[in-house]
């Protein structure tokens, strides 16, 4: 009987370069067939980072499949230790399976195409408009997508699967709190899975977790939440630094970064010209058609770019932008500015003094450089910090801290059962490293002219210091 529940979940083998043989049951194949799972295959992980990495062009499908392998080991090894049910077993490896079934072409940098305030507010404000409705959270697609899209339903529906349920799971609303944390929280799988996949893409080493040592020692505290065996704290520590260096070398680096802001202003351009969509309803409307969902990916948003690139060059900005892009020419960075500040205290007066000057002297510098406003990308990265909540936070201040936001915090469990979130732990680095983050202000041009980039890096540079 046991060597046949097993069997259940390995009906196919897939061979993955990360974690070797993934093993899927007659349900699971099925809901991978389906075109709106298929339709994954066609979203870089990634997106613009495989223009300075160029082995970074995995997939949200690999991905998927990642960390759907990941949940499959963890609910194993729980099922052994009696911490979930064998009945929780199907319904979370398919949670896993489809946790990114809504994502959008170019992943976050669409989604959020219109929620930057440095677009509305320093690149003139006076003639952008606001949508009606913002861009859904990729997760409020997914829920649409296993609610209403019948390849996905039919399949669920007829093993009694509950798609509500399913979808409850990949918005973190689902009523058992240690479902929700197994993909959303410090420790959870959808981070193990990139990192380890994302360092092995791009050659970057940062990304190289424990991954064994992390999933043999996960486990379920008495409240139900999701921890980690105490002997792990060095795995875990690693855990966390290995986000903040991959963010800062691979995530967040500064030629990547450049790329992205580099699309973002060209497809918001394109959205003010009514070539995008207006508004989150039209979002929805088109996830819910039944064809037009499926070319909702990559390549519809590159062959819009293309088709503006062909624009005949000093014609214009939006013609300029997608060239650069389609001709990989990365903007050049004419000033930066980095800060490590402490959770209780400011930025530095430099970082303060560009981001003040940067706000007010926008226009003149323009005007002063001859390069056209829409070619100046003024966005920052967010910022990278180890935990969400620093471990030097006030009681005052942690008593305002939704329960949720504390649950997802990275908590070790003791041989007495008795758990405490890693970043209260005053012998851990990570105790110290919580109450830091680094922020970053960024100032790019696109422009071919040597002389207006070596101006505009002279009329930047003075922000720094005047």
């Amino acid at each position: 009987m046991a060597k046949s529940k097993r069997d259940q979940y390995r009906q196919k083998i897939i061979t993955d370069p990360v974690h070797g043989d993934i093993g899927l049951s007659r349900l699971e194949v099925e809901l991978i067939n389906t075109q709106s799972f298929q339709r994954l295959r066609r979203l870089k992980q990634l997106g613009l980072a495989s223009l300075v990495y160029p082995g970074a062009t995995h997939t949200r499908f690999a991905h998927s499949l990642g960390v759907f392998h990941i949940m499959s080991r963890a609910i194993d090894l729980m099922v052994r230790r009696g911490k979930f049910a064998d009945k929780d077993r199907r319904l979370l490896r398919i949670a896993a399976l489809l946790h990114d079934i809504g994502h959008y072409p170019y992943s976050h940098l669409v989604e959020k195409l219109d929620r930057n305030p440095y677009r509305e507010d320093l690149l003139g404000g006076s003639r952008r408009k606001k949508s009606a409705r913002a861009y859904p959270h990729h997760e409020k697609l997914g829920e649409l997508i296993v609610t209403e899209r019948e390849d996905i339903t039919n399949i669920l529906d007829a093993k009694h699967i509950d798609p509500g349920d399913v979808a409850s799971i990949i918005r973190c609303e689902h009523r058992k709190r240690k479902y929700n944390q197994l993909i959303h929280s410090t420790l959870d799988l959808d981070r193990m899975d990139y990192l380890v996949r994302d360092s092995m893409a791009t050659g970057v080493p940062f990304g190289r977790i424990d991954l064994h040592h992390l999933l043999s020692n996960l486990d379920i505290d008495e409240e139900d939440n999701l921890v980690l065996r105490s002997k792990a704290e060095t795995a875990a520590e690693h855990f966390i630094l290995a986000r903040y260096f991959m963010s800062k070398s691979v995530y967040l680096h500064r030629t990547v970064f450049a790329f992205e802001a580099l699309m973002r202003q060209a497809l918001f351009l394109l959205r003010e010209q009514g070539q995008l969509w207006k508004s989150g309803t039209d979002i929805e409307k088109l996830v819910k058609h039944r064809t037009k969902f499926l070319e909702f990916h990559d390549a519809w948003i590159d062959s819009i770019i293309e088709g503006q690139a062909k624009d005949r060059p000093g014609r214009s900005e939006l013609g300029r932008l997608c060239r650069a892009l389609r001709d990989r020419k990365p903007p050049k960075l004419v000033g930066e500015v980095t800060s490590l500040v402490r959770e209780d205290g400011s930025p530095s007066e430099e970082f303060t003094r560009f981001v003040t000057r940067r706000e007010g002297r926008l226009e003149a510098a323009v005007s002063e450089c001859r390069i056209p406003r829409d070619c100046w990308l003024v966005e920052d990265p967010k910022d990278i910090e180890f935990e969400k909540i620093g471990s030097s936070m006030s009681r005052s201040a942690a008593a305002s801290v939704p329960l949720q936001a504390l649950a997802e915090l990275l908590h070790l469990i003791d041989k007495e059962e008795k758990t405490e979130p890693l970043v209260d732990i005053k012998s851990s680095i990570v105790h110290h490293l919580s109450n830091w983050k680094l922020k970053m202000a960024r100032v790019y041009v696109v422009e071919d002219d040597d002389a207006k980039v070596r101006k505009a890096e002279q009329v930047v540079g003075k922000w720094r210091v005047e």
